[in-house]
């Protein structure tokens, strides 16, 4: 017979040790009808799976209370938990940026990342929000947000409680389940440079889902020379669609060509690529920018940067590139300095820029932005 089961959420205080959550865990494991127990020492709250028929979440406190913490039952029958993978985080920033965009939904409570283990967990109100939606905030500013496997117990699938109560959360895992192998008779070989990976989870991360992509063979991702080697069937897919795969998990991925015959001009167009032909004919006359700018470590940094520069009265378009401490700008002389652009950068966050190379749109800038997008 399948009994009912509920989730709580317990905010608590006094805890200062993982002493702390292992003894409020332990105590709880043994109340009758408790199904899964998961204490947050950073958040403070305790997570519990539980069945109404045999106990209660007043029942639960009062248990928290004897062994000399402070329980809250604020909301406890609207409060859940959630936990989140999230691939791309590089670096602090990023891990603000996330938590500021999650704790601005409505009914979330708490929220806590960890850059560490790749890991968003989040308390919120049933009734206002849901997993699904936290992740697609978290998707909708450039990472890679994917549940967990459920944290509560099917007790129709006929496990006893002592297996149900020591379910534990092992982040990280859910990278290596995603892992698959693919073979094509039609293989090239493709080397992508990729930024913004900061520890194997991130290589785990790329392989993983890389590999799940249909036509490709085989990758291989070194942290070390930040670059991928990829096997692919060029029936199916280019060098630079995979590059654009790993730029939507929030990396920089860029094909590596041969410099030896790119010249200055060359830098100059590429910031032209991301636009239409028929764009660039309506820039003629005015001025692009080239920017080196150092102080950039993630995707969180370059939308800070073009954010910021966005906002600007006479400026165009913005193209930062992360690999190459590049930001290009198309913007309307009468306006706006160079000068002032590399300003606004700085301000923008702890960047520091330079102007490295400024130039006139017209129409042969635009012939020759055909050519290099063709």
């Amino acid at each position: 017979m399948t009994m009912s089961k509920k989730e709580t959420v317990i905010f608590i205080n006094g805890m200062t040790c993982q002493s702390c959550v292992h003894h409020i865990e332990s105590v709880l494991m043994q109340e009758p009808g408790v199904k899964l127990v998961k204490v947050s020492l950073e958040q403070k709250f305790s997570y519990v799976c539980y069945s109404p028929s045999l106990t209660s979440p007043s029942r639960l406190a009062s248990l928290v209370d004897d062994i000399g913490f402070e329980a809250s039952l604020d909301n406890c029958d609207t409060l859940c938990a959630t936990w989140i993978n999230v691939g791309g985080m590089t670096c602090q920033s990023c891990v603000q940026h996330i938590e500021r965009m999650v704790r601005d939904v409505v009914g979330v409570r708490s929220v806590h990342v960890s850059l560490s283990d790749s890991l968003a967990t989040v308390v919120y109100d049933n009734l206002q929000t849901s997993p699904l939606a936290l992740c697609t905030v978290i998707d909708s500013i450039g990472f890679d947000a994917e549940l967990l496997p459920s944290m509560t117990v099917d007790d129709s699938a006929g496990s006893n409680d002592d297996e149900t109560k020591s379910l534990s959360l092992e982040p990280g895992d859910e990278f290596t389940k995603l892992a698959s192998t693919r073979t094509k008779a039609s293989q090239e070989t493709c080397e992508i440079s990729v930024e913004g990976m900061t520890c194997g989870s991130c290589v785990k991360n790329i392989e993983s889902t890389i590999s799940s992509v249909s036509g490709i063979n085989s990758i291989c991702v070194s942290l070390d020379q930040k670059k991928a080697v990829v096997v692919f069937n060029p029936a199916e897919l280019s060098p630079e669609a995979v590059a654009e795969k790993i730029d939507d998990m929030g990396f920089e991925a860029a094909v590596l060509v041969s410099r030896s015959r790119t010249d200055h001009n060359q830098d100059k167009m590429s910031a032209l690529e991301h636009l239409k032909p028929d764009d660039v004919q309506s820039f003629a006359g005015q001025t692009i920018a080239e920017l080196h700018v150092t102080g950039m470590h993630c995707q969180s940094c370059i939308r800070s940067i073009e954010g910021h520069l966005k906002s600007i009265a006479g400026v165009v378009s913005i193209k930062v590139t992360l690999e190459r401490e590049l930001c290009h700008v198309i913007y309307d002389s009468s306006c706006i300095s160079a000068e002032s652009l590399c300003q606004a950068v700085e301000n923008a966050g702890d960047f520091k820029a330079s102007i490295s190379g400024m130039f006139i749109f017209s129409s042969h800038t635009h012939n020759s932005a055909r050519v290099l997008s063709g």
